[in-house]
Order: structure tokens, then C-alpha cells, then sequence
């Protein structure tokens, strides 16, 4: 064999080796659902906010649980889903004075669903129902049903709109 048809020989199943080796499942092994903080301005198309501060924690969950720590500017956060359980609720603290918090809870069956040999199994969550305190919160809803471990907007969190009063004349 010649010396170039070795190097192609070579070179062909070293690609075919990497092609083998490679994961598809590198970056989303487990399913994170993404909550983003919107207002309905009235005007037809909602606007995300962002909070100067806010803190976001798991709420009955036995170790920590803060998922936002007094985060500025923050106009998303993740909120974990536990496969063992049938519901999870987070708590969204406001930093004003006095504290001020609101609590959003999902309930959800968790399935099992098998991704492939390499990546094993991921939770997929079916939305059973939302719920929420309305202190800032005017309403939560599901953008995907079932939550599944694909990184996009899972939830929106909408906040009372409370426009800027108008300037003194």
C-alpha cells in the first residue's frame, strides 16, 4: 500500500473513531427549567423585567437551597424540579423595605425518559399545575409542557405592572 492511500486509510477511521466517541449529550444530562420575569404592559407584547434585587430559594427542601442570592439585575432564574417528588415550590424574596416575598409552586409528574446509551436517563417533568402568591406576581405560565432537558424559556413569571407616575408639571 502506498504511503498516501495509508495516510488516507489512517485518517478515515480515525474519524470514524471520533464520530463513535462523540456524546450528544455533553451539555444537557439533567433537566433545568428556565423561569423568565415578565410585565403585561397592556400594550399587546409582554416586557421582561429585570429586578434590581431579588433572592430565589427552594422552599421545604432539606439542604440549600438559594438559587438567586441577592442577584442584580436578574430577570431569569432556574427553577429545579425534583424527580422524587410530585411538587416544588420557590420562594422570590423582594429586597425593599419591609422584606417582601411571593411563592410560586409547581406541580408536576416526573417520567423518566431515556435519552440514549451514552447519556442514560433524564427527567421529563408534565405540568400538572401552577400556582402562585400575589403580592408582585399577577400570574405564572408553562411554555412547554412537558419540561424537557432542552435549554429554553420553560416558565414566565408576570409581575403587576406599576408604570412610573407622571412628573409633577
Amino acid at each position: 500500500m502506498s504511503r498516501s492511500a495509508l495516510i488516507s486509510v489512517t485518517a478515515l477511521l480515525g474519524a470514524l473513531l471520533a464520530s463513535c466517541a462523540n456524546s450528544d449529550c455533553q451539555d444537557y444530562r439533567t433537566t433545568l427549567p428556565l423561569a423568565s420575569f415578565y410585565t403585561d404592559t397592556g400594550s399587546g407584547a409582554p416586557q421582561q423585567v429585570a429586578f434590581d434585587s431579588i433572592t430565589v430559594a427552594g422552599v421545604g427542601v432539606p439542604s440549600d437551597s438559594l438559587l438567586l442570592d441577592n442577584a442584580r439585575q436578574a430577570s431569569e432564574t432556574f427553577l429545579p424540579l425534583d424527580p422524587a417528588r410530585r411538587s416544588c415550590s420557590f420562594a422570590l424574596i423582594y429586597s425593599m423595605r419591609p422584606l417582601m416575598a411571593d411563592t410560586v409552586t409547581i406541580a408536576y409528574t416526573p417520567r423518566p425518559h431515556f435519552a440514549s446509551a451514552e447519556c442514560g436517563v433524564v427527567y421529563y417533568y408534565d405540568i400538572e399545575a401552577l400556582d402562585h402568591t400575589s403580592l408582585l406576581i399577577d400570574s405564572v405560565s408553562c411554555l412547554t409542557d412537558p419540561v424537557t432537558n432542552r435549554p429554553v424559556e420553560n416558565f414566565r413569571i408576570y409581575f403587576h405592572y406599576n408604570p412610573a407616575p407622571d412628573p409633577l408639571p
